[in-house]
This record gives structure tokens, C-alpha cells and sequence, in this order.
């Protein structure tokens, strides 16, 4: 189930992978998710999860900010900080590891 080197499906999805970690998710999304259901389940389970945690931390910043990877720090030394310090490997693990269970069970249906 992994893209081939060269494939539109890989160009898209690295290039979603960057503009996601900067705070864009459309491409990723639109260009790839989509067409990949029990991946972006996956996605959707973990990003709930690290929300929950996100939100038991009750993290606050006081900055308008898009929340991306490079906008990290402007939460340090909020109120509840350590949530997105958390929150956030915790939900990209999570998605890894969805996302690799459900590659491994669509390969062994399709085998």
C-alpha cells in the first residue's frame, strides 16, 4: 500500500505532510486523505485523543496564532502548556501507529 517513488499519490503526500506541519491541512486532506479512508479514520481518531489532552490541560495562548509545529513555543509559559507538549507527539504517534494497522490489514485483505 506504500506509494511509489515517483507516483503522484507520493508527491502529493509529501507535500501535504509539510504544509500540515506548517499549519495548512487542506492539502493533506484533499489530496490524499480522502482517497484513503482507513488512514484518515486513523488521523481523526488520534487528533481526537491528543485534543482530549490538549483540553484536560486546558492550554491557552494568548497570541493569535495558526497552530503548527513552528508556532509551538508561543505556548510556553501559558496556562497549561505541557498539554501541547504532550498532546501533540502523542497524537502523531497515535496516527503512526493507526495508520500502519490499517496499511498492514488493507495489505493482507487485498494479498
Amino acid at each position: 500500500m506504500q506509494a511509489q517513488p515517483g507516483s503522484k499519490t507520493r508527491a502529493a503526500a509529501l507535500s501535504g505532510i509539510v504544509t500540515a506541519l506548517l499549519g495548512v491541512g487542506e492539502p493533506a486532506v484533499f489530496g490524499v486523505g480522502l482517497a484513503h479512508r482507513r488512514q484518515f479514520a486513523g488521523s481523526m481518531l488520534a487528533a481526537a485523543i491528543g485534543g482530549l489532552i490538549v483540553g484536560a490541560f486546558q492550554t491557552k495562548v494568548t497570541a493569535f496564532i495558526i497552530p503548527s509545529v513552528v508556532t509551538i513555543p508561543a505556548y510556553i509559559g501559558q496556562p497549561g502548556y505541557l498539554g501541547i507538549l504532550i498532546g501533540a507527539p502523542v497524537t502523531f504517534l497515535l496516527s503512526l501507529a493507526f495508520n500502519s494497522l490499517a496499511i498492514q490489514r488493507v495489505s493482507h485483505v487485498r494479498a
